[in-house]
C-alpha cells in the first residue's frame, strides 16, 4: 500500500470517527430548536386558544404578506403587483438618495463596490458574497409586504406620508451592507484611480480631493437636515403627550385609563406606558370605555385618573396633543343621574341629541337659543331615561334598553350654518351587579375641529374657546 492509498484510507478513518460527534451535535441544535417551538405553540395555546395562532395573527388577521386585500385596525387596500412595484420603487429611492451614508453619493460608492465584487465573485470572502445576497432578499421580500405602500401618502409621495418621519424602515436591514460596499469601492478607486493621478500637480489633486469632501459633506447634510428637523419636532410632540406621565409628577398607586386612540390596544400611541407582567406597578394602565368599571373592581383601592388629549398623535399633520390627566370616581346606586350641560353659542340655527347604548338608540330636539342646556339621562337596572328634552319623533320613546355592562354616549350637535357645524359628546361607562348600578366619571369632549372628533377632542378648559362649554356629573341614589 503506498503513501497516498494510507492517507485516503486514514482520511475515511477520520471522517467515519467525526460522524457520531456531528450527529450529536446536530440532535442537540434540532432538540433546542424544537423546544423553542413547543414554547412558542403553548404560549400561542394561552394567548390565542390555538397553538398555531399566534398573538399578532389574532389582533391584526388581514395584515401579513401577499398580494390583494388588507386591512389594520380599520385601515385596509388593495394590494396589487403593480401598486407593489411603484410604491417599493418610490421607497428604496427614498433609501438610496436620503438615508445611505453619503446619499446618493454613498449609493454610487456602494455600486462601484458591488461591481468589484461581482468581478472576482471567486475569489470574494463568502460574508462579503452574504451581505450581497441581502439586496435582492430586502428589495424583493418587501415587495411581496404591503407595509412599503403604508409608509406613503395615497399619490406615493413620499413628502407627505411616514415615509418621511419614519424612514424607509423595512429596508433598514440595508443600509450597514451599503456602507461596507461604499468603503469597498472607495478602496477600488483608491487603488485604480489614484495611481493614475501620480503625474497631476498636486495642487490639482489636492483641489479635487477637496471639491470631493465638500460634495460628500453635502450630501451628508442634505440627507440628515430634513430627517433630523422632523423627527426633532415629532419627538418634541411625543414628550409633550407623555407630560403629566415624566417627573415626580406622574401618578402614584393608581389606574390611567388611556384612549382608544388606534382601536382597542394599547401600544400606539402609548408605546412609553407599559404593564409590568405581574400587573402590580405603582401605575397600571387599561383601556377606557366599558371595560374599565371591571378594572376598577379588580383594583378597588387605587386611585383612578383618565388620559385626555386635544389634538392628534398624528406626525404628518400640524395638530399636536395637548394632554390632561384627570381624577375619575366610581358612583353606585339603584339609579344613575347624569346632568350633561352644554352651550349653545350665538349664531346657532338648530341643535339635536342622540343617545346611544349597545342596546338601542334615540334622537332628540335641543333649544338652540344661545345658553347652557341641561339634559338628564337617568341610568336603572334596565333603561336610560333621558329627560330636559323632547324626543325628535312620535318613534322615539324617552326610555331606552341598557345593558348590565354597557356604555350610555351622548351626542350633541349644534348647525350654525347649512355646512358649518360642531358637536359635544359625553361617554358613561355604567355596570350593574348585585342590584347596583356603578359608573365612571363621564368623558366629555368639545368637537369644533372634524380632525379630532372620535378622541381628540377632550374638552380641556383653556383649550377651547370660551363660546363652547360641556360639563357632567353623576349622583348616585
Amino acid at each position: 500500500m503506498d503513501a497516498r492509498t494510507r492517507a485516503v484510507g486514514a482520511s475515511g478513518g477520520d471522517r467515519g470517527a467525526e460522524a457520531p460527534a456531528l450527529a450529536r451535535r446536530r440532535l442537540a441544535t434540532a432538540a433546542l430548536g424544537l423546544c423553542g417551538v413547543l414554547v412558542a405553540l403553548g404560549y400561542n395555546r394561552y394567548l390565542t386558544g390555538s397553538a398555531f395562532v399566534f398573538p399578532y395573527q389574532a389582533f391584526a388577521p388581514h395584515d401579513g404578506l401577499g398580494f390583494g386585500p388588507h386591512a389594520l385596525r380599520g385601515y385596509g387596500h388593495d394590494y396589487t403587483p403593480a401598486v407593489a412595484v411603484r410604491a417599493n420603487a418610490v421607497v428604496v429611492w427614498r433609501l438610496l438618495s436620503r438615508w445611505v451614508a453619503g446619499g446618493l453619493l454613498g449609493s454610487a460608492l456602494a455600486a462601484v463596490g458591488l461591481v468589484t465584487v461581482r468581478r472576482r465573485r471567486r475569489d470574494a470572502d463568502a460574508r462579503v458574497l452574504a451581505l450581497a445576497g441581502l439586496y435582492p432578499s430586502v428589495v424583493l421580500g418587501n415587495v411581496y409586504f404591503w407595509g412599503n405602500y403604508n409608509l406613503l401618502s395615497p399619490d406615493f409621495n413620499a413628502t407627505q406620508g411616514l415615509l418621511q418621519y419614519l424612514g424607509p424602515y423595512y429596508h433598514f436591514a440595508l443600509l450597514a451592507p451599503t456602507a461596507v460596499f461604499a468603503a469597498l469601492g472607495l478602496r477600488w478607486l483608491r487603488a485604480h484611480v489614484w495611481p493614475r493621478l501620480a503625474g497631476v500637480d498636486r495642487r490639482v489633486a489636492l483641489t479635487v480631493a477637496l471639491v470631493a469632501c465638500v460634495l460628500a459633506a453635502a450630501a451628508v447634510g442634505g440627507a440628515l437636515a430634513g430627517p433630523l428637523s422632523r423627527n426633532a419636532a415629532n419627538t418634541a410632540e411625543y414628550e409633550q403627550g407623555y407630560a403629566p406621565f415624566t417627573g415626580e409628577s406622574g401618578p402614584a398607586d393608581a389606574v390611567v385609563f388611556l384612549p382608544t386612540t388606534y382601536q382597542d390596544w394599547l401600544n400606539h400611541p402609548y408605546q412609553y406606558l407599559r404593564n409590568d407582567p405581574g400587573y402590580d406597578a405603582d401605575t397600571l394602565y387599561a383601556l377606557d370605555g366599558v371595560r374599565s368599571l371591571a378594572v376598577t373592581a379588580a383594583y378597588p383601592n387605587r386611585t383612578y385618573y383618565r388620559y385626555e388629549f386635544r389634538g392628534t398623535w398624528v406626525p404628518t399633520d400640524d395638530l399636536s396633543v395637548h394632554p390632561a390627566l384627570k381624577r375619575v370616581h366610581v358612583t353606585r346606586g339603584r339609579t344613575l343621574t347624569e346632568r350633561l350641560t352644554v352651550r349653545v353659542p350665538r349664531g346657532s340655527d338648530s341643535a339635536s341629541i342622540r343617545v346611544a347604548t349597545d342596546a338601542g338608540h334615540g334622537y332628540y330636539a335641543l333649544n338652540a337659543t344661545p345658553g347652557n342646556h341641561t339634559v338628564t339621562l337617568a341610568v336603572n337596572d334596565t333603561a336610560v331615561r333621558v329627560g330636559g328634552v323632547a324626543p325628535a319623533s312620535s318613534g322615539t320613546t324617552r326610555a331606552l334598553p341598557v345593558n348590565d355592562s354597557d356604555e350610555v354616549t351622548t351626542t350633541v350637535y349644534v348647525q350654525r350654518a347649512p355646512s358649518v357645524g360642531f358637536s359635544y359628546r359625553s361617554r358613561l361607562p355604567v355596570g350593574y351587579r348585585n342590584g347596583t348600578r356603578a359608573a365612571l366619571t363621564p368623558y366629555v369632549e368639545a368637537c369644533t375641529d372634524p380632525r379630532t372628533c372620535g378622541g381628540g377632542a377632550a374638552y380641556l378648559p383653556g383649550r377651547v374657546d370660551d363660546r363652547y362649554h360641556v360639563n357632567a356629573t353623576v349622583a348616585g341614589r
